[in-house]
């Protein structure tokens, strides 16, 4: 907290937008709210995966904007400025400024799902949230593609819906749940070790990394792309949507169906 402070006090004094600054301490004040609930949660609770987790998590966001910021401010804009990009040949120049016209946010979740990818190659026992943290990850982006994209052409919603019906129901089919088993006890589920979930989300990383740069670089097809990604937002929000739905499913039913365990 003081270190975060410390870094707004800074960025307000060195001009940054009030907005975005307003925007960023409300996150953290919601964050610091709800991180004490989750503290006083059981360890393996929905409460506590939600509660001091996420608090956790938006704290650690604010505080690596605010420090993305400082360094753009101070250092980044400078170092670009020597470096004259535009007198370098297009084909070195094109992947430095895709790199640094990433947000960082796209380096943070690209190494959550890694993570979580390289855990899933081995059998595993959760918490019930934290095994949707991942499908959380690709809802959220799905669903902010739609509602960033859908307001200034209504026929995109309609894009997104069909792929994401489609996928959804798919998830839900071909869903596994005899190699899945429920601790009621404890509020865990444990999960078979593959490495499907590994391949799948780094497929769709790269699916909407790559529409996202492709959207930056060829301003000539800005539409077909844009209806490229909303078909991609959609088939990863309903896949991952069935798919937690499916998870949770069988997660209630063999909780309620083994109560002498709970």
């Amino acid at each position: 907290m003081p270190i975060i402070i410390l870094m707004a006090g800074l960025l307000e004094a060195t001009g940054l937008p009030a907005a975005t600054l307003y925007q960023w301490l409300s996150a953290l004040l919601l964050a610091r709210l709800i991180h004490p609930i989750g503290m006083y949660a059981r360890p393996g609770t929905w409460q506590f995966s939600l509660f001091r987790i996420g608090g956790m998590a938006i704290t650690l966001f604010v505080m690596f904007s605010c420090a993305k910021q400082i360094i753009q401010r101070f250092w980044l804009d400078r170092f670009l400025a020597g470096l004259d990009l535009a007198s370098w040949p297009g084909l070195a120049r094109w992947p430095f400024e895709i790199l640094i016209h990433t947000p960082w946010w796209a380096f943070a979740a690209l190494a959550l799902l890694i993570w979580s990818g390289i855990q899933a190659l081995l059998p595993r026992t959760r918490a019930i949230g934290q095994v949707l943290i991942t499908p959380s990850v690709f809802i959220v982006w799905g669903l902010a593609s739609l509602l960033t994209r859908s307001s200034a052409a209504p026929y995109l919603l309609r894009a997104w819906l069909i792929p994401a019906a489609v996928f959804a129901a798919l998830a839900w089919l071909t869903g596994r749940s005899s190699a899945i088993t429920v601790d009621p006890a404890r509020k865990l589920i444990s999960l078979p070790g593959s490495p499907i979930p590994l391949i799948r989300s780094l497929c769709v990383f790269a699916a909407k990394y790559g529409l996202g740069v492709a959207f930056a670089l060829a301003q000539d097809r800005r539409a077909d792309i844009e209806f490229c990604n909303i078909l991609v937002s959609g088939a990863s929000a309903g896949y991952f949507s069935g798919w937690a739905l499916r998870l949770l499913s069988i997660y209630r039913q063999r909780t309620y169906t083994n109560p002498r365990n709970a």
